[in-house]
């Protein structure tokens, strides 16, 4: 019990410092700390600065977090961030906030998966030509796994289904009770710019 109480006042006496470092040093100062946080005090930060995180939920280390500043939809905080109950987040989870992420009760998010609300090739002429700039948010609802390094781009996945290692989904809306395996299908269209010059994705 007296061991108990001394981390409490501890970890309390570090959220006070970082939250004082942080209005010294900005935003960028908490996005640095959560890649290698103190894990008891993640969900604390995160909510102080304006992000929705609910009971029963547990995040782990190395937490990525990209957009949060006023650049790409970015509101200056985690609002755009929203977990519900009883949710667990693997190390190493990318986070882009430039649009929602909205994470619904008893989901597992397995390590070093990517939650990406945007693209965005403007900082290129050339290619801002041919790829328009695209801004969604992604919707993960009950009961979801998204296992190990799967990447999720401005998709819905509905209740109760697994996506498994490694898929990447783009612009999807997966219904629920299915587990999705793989993402091999590949689709080629051709790439037209104002000039001559082509080229091909896959």
């Amino acid at each position: 019990m007296h061991l108990k109480l001394i981390r409490r006042v501890i970890n309390h006496i570090e959220l006070i410092i970082l939250i004082i470092l942080s209005y010294i040093f900005g935003i960028n100062f908490i996005i640095r700390y959560l890649r290698n946080p103190n894990p008891s005090l993640s969900i604390k930060v995160i909510r102080y600065y304006g992000g929705k995180i609910g009971d029963g939920t547990s995040l782990k280390r190395g937490l990525q977090f990209d957009n949060v500043l006023i650049n790409e939809g970015g509101l200056g905080n985690f609002s755009n961030l929203k977990i519900g109950n009883n949710v667990y987040i693997g190390d190493n989870v990318y986070f882009d906030l430039a649009d929602q992420i909205t994470i619904e009760d008893d989901v597992v998010i397995s390590p070093h998966c990517n939650f990406t609300t945007h693209q965005n090739c403007e900082n290129t002429s050339k290619l801002s030509k041919a790829f328009k700039i695209i801004k969604k948010p992604v919707l993960i609802k009950k009961g979801v796994w998204i296992a190990t390094r799967a990447c999720i781009f401005y998709s819905t996945v509905n209740e109760n289904s697994l996506i498994s290692a490694n898929v990447v989904l783009i612009n999807d809306n997966i219904p629920p009770n299915v587990i999705v395996k793989s993402s091999t299908k590949i689709e080629i269209e051709e790439v037209r710019y104002e000039s001559s010059n082509k080229i091909f994705k896959k």
